[in-house]
């Protein structure tokens, strides 16, 4: 515990900074390039920073946290792939991830915010949240990728942050999954349709089952539909929905 790891500079490695169960601990102003696993990966910690650092083509993703962790702050961190170097290395931006049956698994109480995420090289390039308890992702600007929620993703806001396609994508840019366990709230997003993607902004899958989903104030620019939800769900909306939205079987 009482770890900082700062103004490292590595190449062609598995992780710049990799630990497990972890306390008080900061990782910032590093720089990796070309990693074959994550540049930046904390397992089962607590109060972990991750700030100021730098990833360019990471083969997993720029950043991750695996297992049960709580009070992770990532912010200000900029994670870039692009078309330099191998393809091998052209992953995606971040994971929380968990083995096996996620339910109620995952790093706790995450706060997302302030990071630049572009992608220009690969289709499948996004945030990922494949289990995890109440995740703020706010204030973040994407390019060429956004975000993917699995059903054990519970208790998630994406608010406030800045959405840009780009030709490259293939799948929209917020889609998620669900159970009666999940609750996802919208709020005051801009998704821009700059790369002329055949795909709806926000897309449920035709699996979801259950759970609440709370939009309100998102401002659409290019997109039909701006969402198609599919499966079923409770729809919340703080103001009322677009006649874009294709709500199916959401009540």
């Amino acid at each position: 515990y009482d770890i900082a790891v700062s103004n490292n500079i590595a190449e062609y490695g598995t992780c710049l900074v990799w630990g497990a169960k972890g306390r008080n601990v900061i990782i910032a102003d590093n720089i990796a390039r070309y990693m074959s696993d994550l540049a930046y990966d904390t397992e089962g910690g607590e109060n972990i920073v991750i700030t100021g650092n730098l990833s360019i083509n990471s083969k997993c993703a720029g950043i991750g946290a695996y297992f049960y962790g709580s009070r992770l702050l990532i912010a200000n961190n900029q994670i870039l792939v692009l078309k330099s170097g191998e393809k091998k290395y052209q992953g995606g931006f971040l994971r929380l991830h968990s083995p096996g049956k996620n339910t109620h698994f995952g790093n706790g109480k995450v706060f997302i915010t302030g990071n630049q995420f572009i992608n220009e090289a690969n289709p499948k390039a996004a945030l990922n949240v494949e289990a995890a308890r109440s995740v703020v992702i706010s204030g973040n600007s994407f390019t060429g990728g956004g975000i993917s929620l699995l059903s054990e993703a519970e208790n998630i806001v994406v608010a406030g942050n800045t959405f840009e396609t780009s030709e490259i994508m293939g799948s929209p840019v917020i889609s998620f999954a669900g159970n009666e366990r999940s609750r996802r709230i919208l709020k005051d997003n801009l998704f821009l349709n700059t790369g002329e993607i055949a795909f709806p902004a926000v897309c449920s899958d035709e699996r979801h089952k259950g759970g609440i989903l709370i939009a309100g104030g998102n401002l659409f620019e290019g997109f039909r539909p701006a969402a198609e939800l599919r499966g079923s769900g409770l729809l919340k909306s703080v103001e009322k929905i677009s006649p874009e939205w294709r709500n199916g079987n959401w009540k």
